[in-house]
């Protein structure tokens, strides 16, 4: 099996990078092959997709990425990998989520009006719906 890590690795300091690294480590010790297409890339969405165009993504059986700490670069990842290999398995671990739940699966009207509509607007109806989402949350 071939997997495609998305996630900080050392020499990165922190807790995520900590983690994937044992990770990657306990799965290659399994015989798993382990890529690292994202290692070394800044978070945003040029560099990222750069990457992305540098990597034979039809190599991988499966795609996993580290989610957390404030980092963009893996959700963007995921995002464009979804649009570009809507086949290709992908899946996270999302580490310290601030929040139980980070959107409403409805949103209400009229901010769902704007969820059949180009990004950013479906993004910013979510943000918009965030008090009733914490408040039900709570």
């Amino acid at each position: 099996m071939r997997i495609a890590l998305l996630a900080p690795l050392p020499p990165e300091k922190n807790g995520i990078a900590d983690y994937a690294n044992h990770f990657k480590a306990a799965l290659e010790q399994v015989g798993v092959t382990v890529a690292t297409p994202l290692a070394g890339v800044e978070g945003n969405s040029e560099a990222v997709q750069r990457a992305l165009g540098g990597f034979d993504w039809q190599s991988v059986d499966l795609v996993h990425a580290e989610l957390g700490g404030g980092r963009l670069g893996e959700f963007l990842a995921l995002r464009e990998l979804r649009k570009a290999y809507p086949n290709l398995p992908l899946t996270a671990t999302v580490h310290d989520p601030e929040r139980i739940v980070w959107r409403r699966e409805r949103l209400p009207f009229p901010l769902n009006l704007l969820e059949r509509l180009p990004s950013p607007l479906p993004q910013a109806a979510v943000v918009l719906a965030d008090p009733l989402t914490l408040r039900e949350e709570r």
